[in-house]
C-alpha cells in the first residue's frame, strides 16, 4: 500500500549554489536571502555563475491552516502505513 504524497505549500523556493569555498557559498546564500526579503515578487528565476534561484506559486489556493491540517493527515497516514 502506498502512502499519499505530502501536501504542496503555497510557495516553492529553490536555491542551488555551487562554490569552491564555504565563503563563496555563504556569500551566495546571503545574496539570495537579501533578494527574497527586498523583492516581494513571486514567480521569478535568477541564474548566475554560482547560483540558480527560483520562487514560484506552487499551489496558489493553499492557506497556512489548510497546509498544516493536510500535513498532519499525511504524516499520520505515512506513520500508519509503516506500522
Amino acid at each position: 500500500m502506498s502512502t499519499p504524497e505530502p501536501p504542496v505549500a503555497k510557495y516553492r523556493y529553490t536555491l542551488t549554489v555551487t562554490g569552491n569555498s564555504l565563503d563563496e557559498i555563504d556569500g551566495e546564500i546571503t545574496d539570495a536571502l537579501n533578494e527574497i526579503w527586498s523583492e516581494p515578487t513571486v514567480d521569478f528565476e535568477r541564474i548566475g555563475g554560482r547560483s540558480q534561484r527560483k520562487l514560484e506559486h506552487a499551489n496558489p489556493e493553499m492557506t497556512r491552516e489548510r497546509y498544516d491540517a493536510e500535513l498532519a493527515a499525511w504524516w499520520a497516514a505515512r506513520k500508519d502505513a509503516r506500522s
